[in-house]
């Protein structure tokens, strides 16, 4: 089976999972005020916007404990170089909007972290980089269906 060549990416700041943050808050936000003015106003309005604002603000917590490292591929199996050097013992991709993804990866038993990569521009080491994400997940699960 084929494989694809050895790929790494940079794994930092992310600006795909703001925009969708800011997105769901204004859509939360518009939703809130068509609520307060169809419905008389009372407390229900008044904790659905508490409710709002304190998930946008633990949101936005979570947005500033994103993980950073390197991600590589080096043709047989993923590596994650954060605040070690670890094993990657599963890599799936959860969203894939072309110039930006959203993985999840586990190293060994410990909790997934959850990781955005994001490009600029479409260049060959973004498409080497996805070649290598869904080329290493079919040869996971091929790996399953040849016996011994």
């Amino acid at each position: 089976m084929y494989r694809p060549p050895a790929a790494s990416w940079e794994v930092g700041a992310a600006r795909c999972p703001v925009l969708a943050l800011f997105a769901l808050a204004l859509l939360g936000a518009v939703l809130n005020i068509v609520y307060w003015f169809r419905q008389a106003p009372g407390p229900s309005g008044v904790l659905l916007g508490l409710a709002l604002v304190a998930c946008t603000l633990l949101s936005m917590r979570g947005l500033r404990t994103l993980v950073r490292g390197r991600l590589q591929w080096d043709g047989a199996s993923w590596h994650w170089s954060g605040t070690e050097d670890l094993l990657v013992t599963d890599l799936v991709c959860v969203l894939d909007f072309q110039r930006c993804m959203l993985l999840r990866m586990a190293c060994g038993p410990t909790a997934a972290h959850w990781l955005w990569l994001e490009t600029p521009s479409m260049d060959g080491r973004w498409h080497a980089l996805r070649l290598a994400i869904v080329a290493s997940r079919s040869q996971d699960s091929t790996d399953g269906l040849a016996g011994p």
